[in-house]
């Protein structure tokens, strides 16, 4: 490299990194070096010429939508229960409607977000003026287009931002005054714009679009040669020109076209599919999608995507796109919006749960789990999914499994747990009917009928080792029932008659060393193996009740079902038979 040409690169790179905005020139050497001007396909791209490029509106749409649809709330911590992150919605506080509902008088929330989030992904960065009241207290937050802002230094070092009014002259903003998003940067003022780092890969996929266009335009018929075994007359040869291009071209391309005097008609220019015009748009598709980080399959690419895989694509969307931009969208506003006394009293955040739920059954699943194990209350269930409160609280009761009562309290709640004795007027199936909530377990140690001691560490010793056994199976079951259902529903059919014959023996054989316990605790006679037996036929049958018939959309039905399998059928049978333990245990020790 000569030293003119470095000079010169020099000079273009100092000039990009101080301004952000395009510089619109015809110059080709200077456009070249400020980073604008034709591609190496020949595409002249800009932030705005690079919109007419599908895949790349369709990633900016995308990832804006999403990020401007989340519910962004102000929020200030409670401190409840000692939890120094536990936290409630502000929204008494004025900055709690302008996030929520309305930057300012003239743009939503969704809008505003939105419009600044498509700026920060073309221009590289996303500029916003905070109008605050004569206390200072923000009152809107007014956007500004990337192309009039510029970050620059005062005199004294400060960071000021210079805004280009209609009539030429600048406005200077304080940095306090100004909300800015930016992307990867160099400096960590200004961002870097993507669109000039994705230049060549936007141009390519320009031209790509411009070339089909035109090969369409023409009827999809490729460039030909006519030739003549001798030489036509200036006159003979424009008039077979016109004859062939109004005949092969526009509404007449696929008219009859009459050759004299021997002409003869070749095609000139290779096929579309040998010049991999289809491979070519699509792997273009995926650039683009690399570029922004983006799922294939948000951009309508579905060769990698499954039923089996789609939500867990969802939720790297959510992890691996939008969560940093979300984080940089809360801590700046957060910086510029909060009073710096308020900052450990008050936050922003965004609302992710509705991009986290996933289909209907699903959902049921993680709701009935979470309220098993005491981390949600009915009404919050209810508020996830747009119900209002049971009356009279009813709904904010927290429920716990009554087998996980800590073993030194157990002996609090004996008395009010003891089952009465059975009488004429009172059946023992009043009592203890089949399907009553196991009880809490109490501290029992009065001996078995077969001298053994029953304790809760006992019970929840032989509860964990049947969980254990039990998940095993299960885990074995759902596993090869996925595999089964991508064969189809024949196929499907076919695999649960031979595989439920044989995990019938596998259950008994598995169970049989839990059973033994199990029945020395409740103090049974039954031969074990008839015990086993009994329960593996019981087991399969509820299995095979349950799995699908139906052929639509088999593989996604299935692997629903072995989620739900393998993340509570192990504890409910297990717990199925310590409710037995527990009453059996409870009649001893009285």
């Amino acid at each position: 490299m000569n030293p003119l040409t470095r000079a010169l690169e020099s000079v273009g790179d100092t000039i990009r990194s101080f301004w952000n905005p395009p510089i619109w020139t015809r110059d080709p050497a200077l456009t070249r070096y400020l980073g604008y001007g034709p591609t190496q396909s020949g595409a002249n791209v800009t932030e705005y010429t690079a919109l007419n490029y599908s895949a790349w509106w369709a990633a900016l749409q995308i990832i804006s939508n999403a990020i401007a649809a989340l519910p962004l709330f102000l929020y200030r911590r409670t401190n409840a229960g000692g939890d120094p992150d536990a936290k409630e919605k502000f929204t008494s506080h004025p900055l709690y409607a302008i996030l929520h509902d309305a930057f300012n008088r003239e743009q939503t929330s969704i809008v505003a977000r939105r419009t600044m989030q498509a700026h920060v992904l073309g221009w590289g960065n996303a500029y916003a003026e905070i109008e605050r009241n004569g206390s200072g207290t923000p009152v809107a937050i007014w956007p500004l287009t990337p192309d009039r802002v510029r970050p620059d230094r005062n005199g004294n070092g400060t960071l000021i931002y210079r805004v280009r009014e209609e009539d030429g002259t600048d406005v200077i903003l304080s940095a306090e005054d100004v909300v800015h998003i930016k992307g990867q940067s160099f400096d960590g003022i200004t961002g870097y714009s993507v669109v000039r780092m994705a230049r060549e890969a936007i141009g390519l996929g320009l031209t790509t679009e411009a070339f089909g266009a035109e090969f369409f335009a023409n009827g999809a018929a490729s460039s030909m040669v006519a030739s003549h075994p001798g030489v036509l007359s200036e006159q003979a040869h424009a008039r077979l020109k016109a004859e062939i291009v109004a005949n092969t071209t526009g509404g007449k391309r696929h008219s009859v076209l009459l050759l004299e005097e021997g002409i003869k008609v070749d095609k000139l220019t290779i096929p579309p599919e040998d010049a991999q015009f289809l491979a070519t748009r699509q792997f273009q598709t995926l650039e683009i999608a690399r570029w922004f980080n983006l799922p294939p399959h948000k951009l309508g690419d579905l060769q990698r995507a499954t039923f089996s895989n789609i939500e867990q694509m969802a939720t790297e969307f959510l992890q691996d796109t939008l969560r940093p931009w979300l984080v940089v969208w809360e801590q700046e506003l957060a910086r510029k919006l909060i009073r710096p006394l308020e900052m450990k009293q008050q936050l922003i955040r965004h609302n992710v749960d509705g991009m986290l739920r996933g289909d209907y059954v699903t959902r049921m699943q993680g709701y009935a789990i979470a309220r098993q194990w005491g981390l949600m209350s009915a009404d919050e269930v209810r508020a996830l999914e747009e119900m209002n409160p049971l009356p009279q609280d009813q709904g904010t009761i927290y429920l716990t499994p009554a087998n996980m009562v800590p073993a030194d309290r157990i002996h609090e709640i004996v008395d009010s747990q003891v089952a009465p004795e059975p009488t004429a007027a009172t059946p023992a199936a009043a009592i203890n009917p089949p399907n009553a909530p196991i009880p809490a377990a109490p501290a029992i140690t009065a001996p078995t009928s077969f001298g053994r001691t029953v304790t809760p560490e006992l019970i929840a010793a032989h509860r964990a080792v049947l969980v254990e056994a039990l998940q095993r199976l299960v885990r074995k079951e759902a596993q090869a029932a996925r595999r089964a259902s991508k064969r189809g529903l024949a196929k499907f059919a076919e695999w649960a008659e031979a595989f439920y014959a044989k995990h019938e023996g596998d259950i008994a054989s598995v169970m049989r060393a839990g059973l033994q316990a199990h029945l020395s605790q409740i103090g049974s006679t039954k031969p074990v193996d008839a015990a086993a037996a009994e329960l593996a036929r019981s087991y399969v049958a509820g299995s095979r009740a349950e799995l699908p018939t139906e052929p639509n959309e088999l593989e996604n039905a299935v692997d629903l079902l072995a989620r739900r399998w393998e993340s509570t059928r192990a504890a409910q049978l297990a717990d199925g038979l310590m409710t037995e333990e527990v009453r059996h245990a409870l009649a001893d020790a009285h």
